[in-house]
């Protein structure tokens, strides 16, 4: 546990400083204008008293033990004072300097040298280049921000400062209070995955929220996270989507799964809901804090205007959500008791005319109905309209139940009064109604992750290839004989240099070399061959359109393979991403899929049911369910599991595999290496 430094007993702030604007001594105000209880002592050796504390000329000469020291001197000097809190045995700092690798060139260096410094006398180190950290139930700003959050359950870590004060400024206005708010900086020390397992555990924390730009190790970030997720929600805003763009890709399933991809991967594996943007993770915080989640899908919208209702229907159309069908009894309750032009079914129209008492009853009878998971109250204000009063209703009614109740009053200032009363009493409002649909939908996702197992396990056998130094491809027939070592089912090939060689037709004709990634986008393939002179015209033409380039290419020959049956063509493919290992990717095979880019995603090893829901997941799904699914699962897993002990293998196309309503085969394979 890290309570020793968040909750500590005693604080240091190295280079505490007597000038009002200065970090040191805004910070140490803080410190002492929230009210922390705890001795504190400044290290400043040219002031005799700061803010009211006696100061000390170095943290060696402060007589009583120390849990955490704030760091705020300049650079060039945080090791030499790193060392000195080392041999005051002091467990903890958080170092706010910066100058470190976020500047590159030396900055590196001093980095690496306070990380050895940290070793040497079991240090854990929060930053540097960091805002500090905040701790509300505990009266604790040991921070830069100004103000204090309200006390809450949410934990937020924040790899960049400035996120944090905007996060900050947000909540104030919201009503979102806090458990935790950390800034971790350059990560030198502790990392979002001590803070993962932390703020798992800790009791004040109900949804833990980040915003990072990197991540540490991913593959370890997984394995935490997919513990965490199953008994609290973690939102991530992931910055940096286009870091790695599309360099230096050599295949489809290349261009398909870079690092972004690769993180949309893991985090749905693990049960990580991933923001959009700085909205959404304010959207999404407000919603789990203060609301319980959906055990179901079934929304139920109540309204006083038509229109935000049919716009709240449509948003439900790209979510996992339905409306709820309300049951007999609950329309002939609304029928008896709202005006004969409302409409009872869902959405719920109570109609413009709507005062507190409609809204009131429309939603107590919703509410009972044992069909609706969740509720949606819209409000747009006119001449009769009763905001806060409904307000209060609502506030009412949301704390008698376990489904979530969100509302999304509309318009300027109009509903201002009513909007802040519904923050007072800690009712998620949102400015637009899809705005409430988009967070209803996340919190069902996080219910359906909770019933999740976990990760999948697999021990790698740490195979090797037979490399040849003047190619980055395996020879395809070395590439179905690795398959085929899975148990995947391959349409073996047959290499020729004389078409006189085939014995028997129809038959495929594909370019044997090491050279050319995509055979049919360079002339490789020739298909439908039926007797030999076509085959000696298809020799021919497929060696020399793919000599056509300047650059010279090694050719082997040509591969020939039978015809097989039409069925659907498939794509899997892996590549290997360096934060979380192999990438697996699936869809619809053929030429065209980087234009239509539906496709799937998951790191390396997972199960059927993983690979299952994989399938599911791509909009094609309609078209491959009535084939062979259960084929294409265990190909998936298989393919993981290669991909784990093949580690050389750094990228892999199976495109396409043709599937039948029951059966299939690879039909063609490329792997790469570095």
């Amino acid at each position: 546990m890290l309570d020793f430094i968040f909750q500590p007993k005693s604080i240091a702030v190295i280079g505490a400083s007597t000038t009002k604007g200065k970090l040191g001594h805004d910070i140490l105000n803080n410190i002492k204008k929230f009210g922390y209880s705890g001795p504190v002592y400044p290290v400043n050796p040219k002031a005799r008293t700061i803010l009211g504390y006696k100061t000390y000329k170095s943290v060696k000469s402060v007589k009583g033990p120390i849990d955490v020291a704030l760091i705020i001197v300049p650079a060039s000097i945080v090791n030499a004072v790193l060392k000195e809190c080392g041999e005051k045995k002091i467990k903890a700092v958080v170092i706010i300097s910066a100058g470190f690798k976020e500047m590159g060139g030396d900055g590196v260096k001093r980095e690496e040298e306070i990380k050895r410094t940290a070793i040497k006398y079991g240090i854990k180190i929060i930053g540097p280049n960091c805002l500090g950290f905040i701790n509300p139930h505990k009266d604790l700003n040991a921070s830069f921000a100004s103000g204090m959050p309200n006390k809450g359950n949410v934990g937020f870590v924040s790899q960049s400062g400035a996120m944090a004060v905007a996060m900050l400024d947000w909540a104030y206005n919201s009503q979102v209070g806090f458990s935790k708010v950390i800034t971790v900086g350059n990560k030198a020390g502790i990392s979002e995955l001590e803070l993962l397992d932390y703020l798992g555990r800790d009791k004040d924390t109900k949804v833990i929220a980040m915003y990072l730009e990197s991540i540490i190790d991913g593959r370890e970030f997984m394995q935490r996270a997919a513990k965490v997720t199953r008994k609290k929600p973690v939102i991530v805003l992931k910055a940096g989507r286009s870091e790695y763009g599309q360099k230096a890709v050599s295949s489809h399933t290349g261009s398909l799964a870079g690092s972004d991809a690769a993180v949309d991967a893991a985090f749905r594996q693990c049960g990580v809901i991933r923001a959009g943007n700085v909205e959404d993770l304010f959207d999404l915080c407000k919603g789990f804090s203060m609301e319980p989640l959906p055990d179901g899908p079934n929304t139920c919208i109540v309204t006083n205007a038509g229109g935000p209702g049919i716009m709240a229907s449509d948003a439900l159309a790209d979510t996992n959500l339905k409306l709820a069908d309300l049951d007999e009894s609950t329309k002939k309750k609304l029928k008896k008791n709202l005006p004969e032009a409302a409409s009872v079914q869902n959405p719920v129209d109570i109609i413009g005319d709507a005062m507190f008492d409609r809204y009131k009853t429309a939603l107590e009878t919703v509410i009972d109905d044992p069909g609706v998971d969740s509720i949606l109250t819209i409000l747009t204000p006119q001449t009769m309209t009763e905001e806060d009063e409904t307000a209060r209703h609502v506030a009412k009614l949301s704390h008698t139940t376990n489904k979530p109740l969100l509302t999304s009053f509309m318009g300027g200032e109009d509903a201002n009064s009513g909007r802040q009363i519904l923050n007072h009493m800690d009712i998620p409002n949102y400015e637009y109604p899809w705005r409430a649909i988009y967070t209803l939908d996340k919190m069902y996702d996080a219910f359906l992750i909770k019933q999740k197992k976990g990760l999948a396990y697999y021990t790698a056998k740490h195979k090797k290839i037979n490399k040849d130094p003047k190619y980055f491809q395996l020879k395809t027939i070395d590439a179905e004989k690795i398959l085929l070592q899975y148990g995947i089912p391959v349409e073996k090939s047959k290499l020729i240099t004389d078409p006189k060689k085939i014995d028997e037709f129809p038959v495929a004709m594909k370019i044997a070399s090491r050279d050319i990634v995509h055979k049919m986008a360079s002339g490789g393939i020739k298909i439908n061959i039926h007797n030999i002179h076509q085959a000696r015209i298809a020799y021919k033409e497929i060696v020399r359109d793919t000599k056509k380039p300047a650059k010279k290419r090694e050719l082997d020959g040509i591969l020939v393979q039978p015809m097989m049956d039409k069925g659907e063509e498939i794509i899997i493919g892996m590549k290997r991403d360096p934060h979380f290992g192999p990438v697996i990717l699936f869809g619809l095979g053929g030429s065209f899929v980087e234009v239509l880019k539906d496709i799937s995603l998951r790191i390396a090893p997972f199960n059927r049911p993983e690979a299952m829901d994989m399938i599911k997941q791509v909009a094609s799904y309609e078209i491959i369910k009535d084939y062979d699914t259960k084929l294409i699962a265990d190909t998936l897993v298989k393919v993981s599991h290669m991909a784990m002990d093949y580690e050389d293998i750094t990228e892999m196309d199976i495109n396409p595999m043709i599937v039948y309503k029951k059966g299939g085969k690879v039909v063609d394979v490329r792997m790469l290496y570095k």
